[in-house]
């Protein structure tokens, strides 16, 4: 499902309702795997049931527009990850991540999570990650913003 992403094609902004990676980490709005992140029909559903959603259950509304609200980064070979910005104006582009789903395989790869706490950093072509203990490196990845 994730591999269509990967491309350079694919919009590197969407609305967060849209938010198909969410349903990873148990916060998707949507009900179903879009065709894109950039499908019409499944934006105005997103919306339609945050509306409903709303009226109904407003905390839960919130927490699924917060959580969705994110930028998410895949790599195709350790995982994803849903991050908020820190900082702002001039400080550096660094994030906290909020869920990760990593699919780490090889072991050179386990510092990451090892130590439990992982920042990223978006970076051209890919993101920096770093854990607490000092270590980082550089993972080939996709981002996207959704706002």
């Amino acid at each position: 499902m994730i591999e269509p992403y990967w491309g350079a094609e694919a919009p590197r902004e969407a609305p967060f309702v849209i938010n198909v990676f969410a349903r990873f980490y148990g916060q998707s709005i949507l009900s179903h795997y879009p065709c894109g992140l950039d499908c019409t029909r499944s934006i105005l559903l997103g919306y339609q049931y945050l509306s409903c959603l709303e009226a109904a259950e407003p905390a839960l509304a919130e927490r699924l527009r917060s959580s969705a609200r994110c930028e998410v980064a895949i790599s195709p070979t350790v995982g994803l990850w849903a991050s908020r910005w820190t900082g702002g104006g001039g400080a550096p582009r660094r994030v906290r991540v909020t869920s990760a789903v990593p699919w780490v395989s090889k072991t050179e790869d386990a510092w990451m999570f090892a130590e439990g706490r992982v920042a990223v950093e978006l970076a051209p072509g890919g993101i920096v990650l770093s854990n607490e203990a000092g270590q980082r490196r550089f993972v080939a990845a996709h981002s996207f913003h959704l706002h």
